[in-house]
Order: C-alpha cells, then structure tokens, then sequence
C-alpha cells in the first residue's frame, strides 16, 4: 500500500515544500506507484489524502492516470472539501460520503486547537458536520466567507414566497451549465439547512436554527420531504435531467415558511 499526501510530499521536498497544496511532482509519484505490480497480494492500494489541495494542473495531470488505470490498482482519494476536485475526477470515482460530526463536537475540536471560542461557535455552525472542513477554514478565511455567502443564499431561498423560490432556483439551475461545482455546493447548503430544521424539529441537534426558524411548526414528514427533495435534485442532475426541471420539482416538495404563508 503507497499512501501519499501534503505530510509525504513535505517529507520528500524537506524545506522546499510549503505543505499547502499537492504539486506535479506527487502526481508523478503517484502515477509511478500506480504502475507497479503488487509482488506480494493481488492489489496495489494507492492512498492520496489531501486530494482536495491537488494544484489545478496536477489534477488535469492526474486525470491521465485516473483514465486507464492497470485492473490490480484502487485508488483511493481523500478530500475534505469535494468541490475542490475537478469534476472530471469526481466523475470517474465512487463517491462515499462519511457521518457528519454535531456542530458542539466540531466547536469543542477547534477550541481544542487554541481557537477562540466565539470563532469556534462561527466556523462550526458552518461546517456542515465537517471537522477537517473546520479545520482548514481556520487557517484559510476565504473558504468561511464562501461558505458564509452560500448560506445567506440558501436561507433566502428556503424562507422566500414561492414566486421568489421559483426565480432564484432557475437562476441556480441556469449556472448548472457553467460551473456545476458552484451550484452542487449551492445544494449542499440547502441539504444542511434542512437537515438542521429536521433535526431542530426532532429535538436532536446538531445546533438549533434559532427563534427566527420559519418551519417551527411544520410537521416533521414535511421536512424530510424537503430534505430529500435536495438529494433527489442532486441525482437528477447528475443523471443529466433538465436543470430547470430538476430544481422545480425540489422546490415544490419545500413546505412553505411561516412568514410567507
């Protein structure tokens, strides 16, 4: 087994590596270890942690070997942030998604690390049960700001009127064309709102949306409804459904919001 990753590479650089992202030189590495024939059990197992921090030409790079690799080799990626790896990638590996940590787990991590304990509450709230997501915000603000922006974006989609929900959904499906990245990470912000109302509903956390909850009395089969709208709206695009439909039909699973009633 050949397990590669930012702590491997810096090994290997020593002092030239500055242990942010995974350069053409680990992408030849792992193209190399990828060829080799295993000598002493039917599989090689290559390893790649930090995927997600893969330079944009290394992973254009690394495609080539994702494309024809030898039968004996599984590749195994790694990745905190998905939506950093290439859609080209994503589309030729099996993707497996792991359990979500509740938000005060998240929290108590980064306290744990020194952060304070106000910033902790803000990045956790955000990490959409993602501690290694949390972590990395910690040291890159921009990636909360995004996420931040999404979020405002999902709320004002889910507690609009349905006239609203209608032209902010087509404008999303609209950019499905252009940077499907974008807007699968738009989804996967509405997925984390719903499932907190879900859960908030339930009295099981993680993390309660607070008194301006929209969907406070909304029986709870209305919210898994929502919850699984958005899931369905995700497989629907990825099995190339028209993006206008695929986010028409989502939306009209959403109860509506108290205020809009």
């Amino acid at each position: 087994m050949t397990v590669v990753s930012l702590a491997t590479q810096a090994e290997r650089e020593r002092e030239k590596s500055k242990n942010q992202t995974l350069n053409i030189a680990t992408v030849r590495e792992i193209s190399s270890a990828v060829a080799y024939r295993p000598t002493e059990s039917a599989w090689r197992i290559v390893i790649v942690d930090d995927a997600d921090t893969m330079q944009e030409t290394a992973q254009e790079a690394f495609l080539k070997t994702l494309e024809e690799p030898p039968s004996y080799t599984v590749v195994i990626l790694i990745a905190t942030d998905g939506d950093r790896v290439l859609d080209t990638i994503r589309s030729r590996c099996q993707e497996i998604q792991f359990g979500r940590s509740p938000d005060g787990s998240v929290r108590d991590a980064l306290i744990a690390r020194g952060m304070d304990a106000e910033t902790a509450t803000t990045i956790s709230l955000h990490a959409g049960g993602s501690t290694g997501w949390a972590i990395d915000a910690a040291s890159e603000p921009s990636q909360l700001e995004r996420r931040i922006e999404r979020s405002t974006r999902s709320l004002e989609l889910i507690g609009g009127d349905h006239y609203s929900r209608m032209i902010r959904s087509i404008a999303l499906a609209d950019g499905w064309s252009g940077d499907r990245s974008q807007v699968l990470a738009q989804l996967d912000s509405l997925l984390v709102h719903w499932r907190r109302f879900l859960l908030s509903a339930l009295g099981i956390g993680p993390g309660d949306p607070g008194p301006e909850n929209p969907f406070k009395s909304q029986p709870v089969d209305r919210l898994v409804a929502a919850v699984r709208s958005v899931e369905q709206c995700r497989t629907n695009l990825e099995a190339n459904v028209r993006p206008r439909l695929a986010f028409e039909t989502m939306i009209a699973a959403w109860p509506p919001a108290e205020s809009t009633r």
